[in-house]
């Protein structure tokens, strides 16, 4: 017969092996629900919803894009198609992210997005059968999509029903305007003249921003609208704006249409390090090849908070 302490020893010992396996369980079920808390918080913080504003959309579009590129074309497909639900499309210059959503939606098989696309491709993007036909799978897309020449003629007639044709001709003077002194003119009075063309292109610049917003190219049209004609940037006629203006006036302006999604991070960022070549010799965003940059270790933050994607290594040694 077993001695009464014995027992008693027995009991507390199983009490303590139910408890520590009790104790156990709970830590592992509280950590697959921690788990999949973070994993759904990271998902919620990569598609941006409703309420996000246009830097939210370019930093899902630029996940999206290296998806793409690291041939992860069903998690780039999903990511664009969250994106472009939640977002008025855009189809920005150098990135053609629109363009690119139907290159993955076409390679993983996912045709629902097809019809609609080109057409908006040409409705809102103003897309050629010329441009069409000069990229194979891009022409294999409109062969899928269920629209045949009347639909493109109506669609591109819509188009070209939106250009605000006076506000583009304007855009277009002021840039050649710009740039009719800056090259293969050395006379005396060349500072002269620039420092008068520029004041009165910062003022058209302030009319037109005031009362049209950005000039991007739902607005004024893309290349396609004239032929031979397709200066209508105005990424380098901002640089030459003013300190005093640019700072007080134009960065802080052209940052709100960034947000609304009429202007892209690049031309902001630009203009940011252009001053700060300028007067520092470095620069913030790293937009150019081979200048310093003032905070190296946080680059890539820094880019993001306006919507760029991560720097390539390109840039030489940090100025800190």
């Amino acid at each position: 017969m077993e001695n009464w302490i014995v027992i008693y020893l027995k009991y507390k010992m199983k009490l303590y092996i139910n408890f520590n396996w009790f104790v156990a369980v709970l830590l592992f079920v509280l950590f697959l629900l921690i788990g999949c808390s973070v994993q759904n918080s990271q998902s919620k913080k990569q598609i941006p919803n409703k309420k996000s504003n246009y830097i939210d959309y370019y930093n899902a579009i630029n996940k999206a894009k290296k998806y793409n590129i690291l041939k992860l074309y069903d998690r780039s497909y999903e990511l664009y198609d969250s994106v472009f639900n939640n977002f008025k499309p855009k189809n920005t210059i150098l990135k053609y992210e629109y363009e690119d959503y139907l290159y993955v939606a076409y390679n993983t098989k996912n045709y629902e997005p097809i019809n609609l696309g080109v057409k908006n491709l040409i409705e809102k993007f103003g897309y050629t059968f010329d441009y069409f036909n000069e990229k194979a799978t891009l022409y294999n897309i409109f062969l899928k999509s269920n629209i045949d020449s009347v639909d493109y003629k109506k669609y591109r007639k819509n188009y070209l029903k939106k250009i605000n044709f006076g506000l583009r001709d304007t855009v277009i003077e002021i840039i050649k305007r710009d740039q009719k002194y800056r090259r293969n003119y050395d006379m005396p009075d060349k500072i002269k003249k620039l420092d008068s063309i520029d004041k009165i292109n910062e003022e058209l610049l302030i009319y037109i921003f005031e009362k049209y917003g950005y000039p991007y190219d739902e607005i004024i049209g893309n290349g396609s609208v004239q032929k031979g004609i397709n200066h209508t940037i105005l990424s380098a006629t901002l640089l030459h704006t003013k300190d005093s203006i640019r700072l007080n006036y134009f960065l802080p302006k052209i940052l709100g249409f960034i947000k609304k999604g009429s202007c892209e991070p690049f031309i902001y960022a630009r203009m940011v390090d252009n001053y700060q070549f300028i007067k520092y010799n470095k620069q913030i965003y790293g937009t150019y090849v081979n200048l310093e940059l003032s905070d190296s270790l946080k680059i890539d933050s820094i880019r993001y908070s306006i919507g760029l994607p991560k720097l390539r290594k390109r840039v030489t040694k940090s100025i800190m």
